[in-house]
């Protein structure tokens, strides 16, 4: 992980399923408004929401936040995930009691309607984002990172296309995955991976040097300690932050971090208090593991490079860090 005392900014692409008042949005906030990163564009994809509505969202967020010349590259539409969201349908959905979070995978008519795909028209293919990751990659000369806070499509596309692309990205940083906690949406499995475990097993496959977050690092790191801003804040930040917070959240618990976890370390490398080196896998075998992470200490070939998986932050520093960057006063 790059040093927080590096003094030119890290250039950084972001890729994301941002909805409205959901985590990424808050995450990306952070990176925008940070000193240490240089945001040179956000990739939407299918997870929370579709990637037109994504793409909505992430220029809407970007023009509050005075950012308008970051360009924004819509990803693959939803029905790219038409054979994992049937697997969705009739098989897992049908098994489980209690019916989770499954973001635009509850919502695929809603998506069709927002625009990906009209009547007489071919959707959005999503190329033009591949594209785009390769080319910054390619101009920033191993320097580049790749903040990965949604599902890993469109990442692994592009390692698909251009191979070499693994050696071109300094780092990924990923939100995601459950090692040796519950997962999210199944007792295995966390939301970011489970959504496309395919793709998240080919980047692991390609040994890009990465840095994962998983559920084990973001348990007890909550908004409890912060001052709740005013719905109508003159800061866009400090509104995103209030939305963030009037979500439904589970009764009498308070609201968790997840992405602005992986944010935080991003900006400031200092907030990790441990990690730990493992050989990864992802679970995609179609079982009530599906989606799940498999972690060992031994490499599971010739060649493999452990990921950094980082096992625990600063709650303290990540409020701190983000109250500092978003609140009024912080």
């Amino acid at each position: 992980m790059p040093s927080a005392a590096t003094n030119e900014p890290r250039p950084v692409i972001i890729i994301s399923d941002l909805a409205e008042a959901v985590d990424d949005n808050i995450a990306i906030l952070m990176l925008l408004r940070s000193e240490r990163v240089d945001v040179r564009g956000i990739i939407t994809t299918a997870g929370n929401a579709c990637a037109q509505r994504g793409a909505v969202a992430a220029n809407r967020l970007l023009q509050g936040a005075g950012a308008t010349s970051i360009p924004v590259l819509q990803g693959f539409p939803l029905s790219r995930h038409e054979e994992r969201r049937r697997y969705y349908e009739t098989v897992e959905r049908l098994s489980w009691q209690r019916q989770p979070y499954v973001g635009a995978f509850a919502d695929a008519q809603s998506c069709d309607a927002a625009g990906e795909k009209k009547d007489g028209e071919q959707p959005a293919s999503g190329l033009e984002a591949v594209e785009f990751l390769i080319a910054q990659a390619r101009a920033n000369n191993g320097r580049l990172t790749v903040v990965l806070i949604g599902p890993a499509t469109m990442l692994a596309e592009a390692l698909r296309r251009e191979p070499a692309l693994a050696r071109l990205i300094h780092r990924v940083n990923a939100m995601g995955g459950a090692i040796t906690v519950p997962g999210n949406v199944t007792a295995h499995a966390e939301f970011n991976v489970w959504f496309d475990p395919e793709a998240m097993e080919t980047v692991l496959a390609s040994q890009v040097p990465m840095t994962l977050v998983p559920l084990d690092a973001t348990q007890g790191v909550t908004y409890e300690s912060l001052p709740r801003p005013a719905e109508d804040a003159s800061d866009f930040a400090a509104r995103e932050v209030a939305a963030r917070l009037n979500r439904p959240a589970p009764r009498g618990r308070p609201v968790g971090m997840w992405d602005e976890v992986l944010a935080a370390i991003v900006i400031d490398p200092a907030l990790v208090q441990a990690r730990e080196p493992l050989y990864l896998s992802v679970s995609t075998a179609k079982d009530d593991r599906y989606g799940s992470i498999v972690s060992s200490s031994a490499a599971r070939n010739a060649g493999s490079r452990p990921v950094e998986v980082v096992t625990k932050v600063s709650p303290e520093g990540v409020g701190g860090l983000l109250a500092r960057l978003l609140l009024p006063g912080g």
